[in-house]
């Protein structure tokens, strides 16, 4: 069977696929690798420190939202808002107390896990400085024993 022109270009295609396909997954491999090695690149304090600041500033949840008019048709209106809010107060106003309770124990607990992202990531950097001077350690004495 002979080999028709287009055969030749549909092998390097196909090559060239592979070759596309087989860099992908170095480097893919090699960001892992650089996320492991570099916990900043994964964790950032300062946008730690911004979300909880943005929980702190949601964090309280109120039941009376201010109600205002400009019109008297708006003024008979906010009229009658006033007195359906009063006659479920009692209805409301447990279901905030709940939400804003849930609201500080889930602050509390962000903040406590952002303490212990800090001291591990702290740990990490302790442990990967040992390994480098071991690492160099090994390296001093290996040149030695070559001598």
């Amino acid at each position: 069977m002979a080999d028709r022109p287009g055969d030749a270009e549909k092998v390097d295609i196909l090559a060239t696929v592979e070759e596309i396909r087989r860099q992908v997954r170095l480097h893919r491999a090699s960001r892992d690798e650089s996320s492991i090695q570099n916990p900043e690149t994964v964790y950032s304090r300062l946008e730690l420190a911004r979300s909880l600041e943005e929980v702190r500033a949601h964090q309280g949840v109120s039941a009376h939202w201010p109600i205002v008019w400009r019109t008297p048709l708006q003024a008979i209106f906010a009229f009658f808002q006033r007195l359906l809010r009063l006659a479920l107060r009692w209805y409301i106003n447990p279901i905030v107390e709940q939400q804003n309770a849930f609201n500080a124990a889930t602050e509390r607990t962000l903040q406590q896990l952002a303490a212990a992202c800090g001291q591990l990531q702290e740990e990490i950097s302790a442990l990967r400085r040992e390994v480098e001077a071991l690492e160099q350690t090994l390296r001093q004495g290996g040149s030695q024993h070559g001598r």
